[in-house]
């Protein structure tokens, strides 16, 4: 893994942009869900945030 090493600002725009993509991911996962050929679960972090399957809820990034 390589480190960062911008600006604070280039860290929280990453930091955002990482936190965007997680939500597209979560949103990809509940239209698999929907499809209703098998059941998702579970949790993936990432930079972004940890993507999680709530049931009833779908998933959410926190």
């Amino acid at each position: 893994m390589v480190m960062f090493t911008g600006s604070v600002d280039q860290f929280n725009e990453r930091q955002e942009q990482a936190r965007d993509l997680a939500e597209q991911v979560a949103a990809l996962l509940d239209r698999i869900d929907a499809l209703g050929v098998g059941v998702t679960t579970g949790r993936l972090p990432t930079p972004g945030g940890t993507i999680r399957h709530s049931p009833g809820e779908g998933w959410t990034v926190s």
